[in-house]
């Protein structure tokens, strides 16, 4: 009897949640509203942004203490969705008086179209009260969330499991970011049957992904009274040979070419580390904003945010930038040595800086790792085990498939393999030694601390 009461009250809960359709006439109005949550700045022109919660609290802080390190003096904001304990939150702030914490799922709740639109009561933007804001914003969407409130005009969004190996400070003057607004990293080429490249038809369709679909199917019309980046590589028109279907924008010679839409992959984007201009891309972060709204449209077959910023570009048809480098491995699990090219290395994600600062090099030289996204952070910092990595590779080169490899897709293969450097191994050593030291936060007089900014 408990079950079916908790059953039914789901039900009610989620009736409660229902939204009347988006009447046509008023779709740009939508467009324009939601454009206009994402104009809220203040002082500062640039800022970082790392979305947390209470279980991952104390490593988002020490990605704090990491950063300053790195002589990141940004601003931080920490946005949450009213699960971040107000206690967490004096103990950072009481360190750093730079970082904001804010709960964005209140602003989201009370989000609203105004009365020019007919409607009574006014239609919601995001979410219909602050528990369906819980619901739906208590995950990876929070982080598109993150970046409509965000006061900064340039922004940074990080994950809490990211640690980096140089300062990602020298990203804001690449030309890819100063040219477009926008700098994003690609993710591990897999999973060649879902999420971007789940066959809707395999047997009646099998050259139609989920991409396809989705991005036949996205209304761009709202949204083109708003500005975007000219420039990049010219846009064609869509191969017609795609099951009928008519696209609303023209792509880009990157998502032509991409894994992607070759179903090759079904992920395209590494979104633990994103750079963006919300001044310079209006069109595009207002339909990154749609993505999360009740606007009635389809729903972007990513695993959680992580296409969410290109896609929103692609469709805008603005410019935007890419690293040129493939995702690499960092790890030790070395199943074999590979000086050449046909080595197998598993592990965590590596990304390398962005471009070849050194073009004397050549385009086939190794490039510095960046940074490197794990769920075993702290773990890589107590490891006694040598450690290992990749050399950096083109992102447009296909390897082949981690299926008929019968490999994880955390293993990637014919690559060239070296030792993860001693001055690397020790910046793992010490994100480990500024988690335990944010542990004790709270076990000490917090005025013995050291305060960075004092």
């Amino acid at each position: 009897m408990l079950a079916l009461w908790r059953r039914f009250l789901a039900h009610r809960q989620r009736s409660n949640w229902s939204v009347r359709p988006l009447p046509p006439e008023h779709a740009e109005l939508f467009a324009e509203r939601l454009w206009l949550e994402t104009q809220r700045f203040g002082d500062a022109a640039r800022g970082v942004v790392l979305p947390l919660f209470d279980e991952i609290a104390l490593l988002g802080f020490s990605l704090i203490l990491e950063l300053r390190r790195l002589q990141v003096s940004l601003p931080i904001e920490v946005p949450h969705c009213g699960d971040l304990g107000l206690a967490l939150q004096a103990r950072m702030s009481a360190q750093d008086p730079l970082v904001r914490f804010y709960d964005v799922c209140e602003l989201a709740a009370s989000a609203t179209m105004d009365g020019s639109a007919g409607e009574e009561p006014p239609r919601k933007l995001f979410c219909v009260d602050l528990a369906h804001c819980h619901a739906k914003f208590r995950g990876f969407d929070i982080k598109v969330l993150a970046v409509v409130y965000s006061r900064f005009q340039e922004l940074m969004l990080l994950d809490a499991d990211t640690l980096f190996f140089q300062s990602p400070m020298t990203l804001w003057d690449t030309d890819k970011y100063r040219n477009t607004g926008t700098l994003f990293f690609n993710d591990r080429i897999s999973y060649e049957s879902s999420y971007l490249a789940a066959r809707l038809s395999p047997e009646e369709h099998p050259n139609v992904g989920a991409l396809h679909s989705f991005l036949a199917t996205f209304d761009v019309a709202p949204y083109r009274r708003l500005s975007v980046v000219e420039g990049g590589e010219p846009r064609a028109e869509v191969p017609n040979n795609l099951a009928g279907m008519e696209f609303g924008f023209k792509p880009s010679a990157f998502l032509l070419r991409s894994h992607v839409w070759k179903l090759r992959s079904g992920h395209q984007m590494d979104s633990s580390l994103v750079l963006w201009s919300k001044t310079r891309q209006p069109r595009a972060t207002a339909i990154l904003a749609s993505f999360v709204s009740l606007n009635g449209q389809p729903t972007a077959p990513s695993y959680g945010d992580k296409e969410l910023y290109w896609l929103a570009c692609e469709l805008a048809e603005t410019a935007y930038a890419f690293s040129d480098f493939a995702v690499s491995a960092v790890g030790w699990e070395l199943l074999v040595s590979g000086d050449n090219s046909n080595g197998v290395l598993c592990g965590d994600a590596l990304q390398h800086f962005p471009v070849q600062p050194n073009a004397a090099k050549g385009p086939g030289a190794d490039v510095e790792p960046l940074y490197m996204n794990s769920d075993n952070i702290l773990e890589w910092g107590r490891a006694t085990r040598r450690l290992y990595r990749t050399a950096a590779r083109p992102a447009d080169l296909y390897p082949g498939s981690f299926t008929e490899r019968k490999l994880l897709q955390t293993c990637p293969f014919d690559v060239t393999t070296m030792a993860l450097g001693p001055f690397e191994t020790l910046l793992l050593t010490q994100r480990r030694q500024f988690f335990d030291e944010v542990a004790g936060w709270g076990e000490q007089d917090q005025t013995s601390w050291w305060h960075p900014f004092a």
